[in-house]
């Protein structure tokens, strides 16, 4: 028995990106390829706003230029595995990494960072802005008014 089909409610549903598309399919009794089907079929508008991202880009963007490798990333941002975070820096228009000996399969990657060698280094500047404005409050309380 085919359920009546309620353009409207439909347009609404699917611009509601609180609701999901599986929501949506198990509401209409077909899977969720039929619904984006569908959606496409009456000229709707593909969902926006519902992607999440697993990574921070800035981060990201410091770690790939450090030199940390795509499986320590993939591993501190959750992403499935080194690839994704390889993608995502792709995505984020990164350069890509350079290969060691060149035209040798196993040259391996250049300059790979141990992603704690990296928080060192981070917190290493950090520390060291903090000590840089201390010093300069310490200056000014005690400069000698003329």
């Amino acid at each position: 028995m085919r359920q009546s089909f309620n353009l409207v409610a439909f347009t609404a549903v699917w611009n509601n990106n609180a609701i999901t598309v599986k929501r949506i399919a198990a509401a209409m009794n077909i899977t969720p390829q039929g619904v984006r089907w569908r959606a496409k079929s009456l000229g709707l508008a593909a969902r926006t706003g519902n992607c999440r991202r697993k990574h921070d880009p800035a981060l990201l963007r410091e770690m790939w230029l450090a030199g940390v490798s795509g499986s320590d990333i993939g591993a501190h941002f959750g992403l499935a595995n080194g690839c994704s975070a390889t993608r995502a820096a792709r995505v984020a228009g990164l350069p890509p990494r350079e290969r060691g000996f060149s035209g040798m399969r196993n040259g391996g990657w250049k300059g790979h960072l141990p992603i704690a060698v990296f928080w060192e280094r981070k917190m290493g500047l950090r520390m060291q802005a903090l000590a840089d404005q201390d010093r300069d409050v310490v200056r000014t309380k005690n400069r000698v008014p003329q």
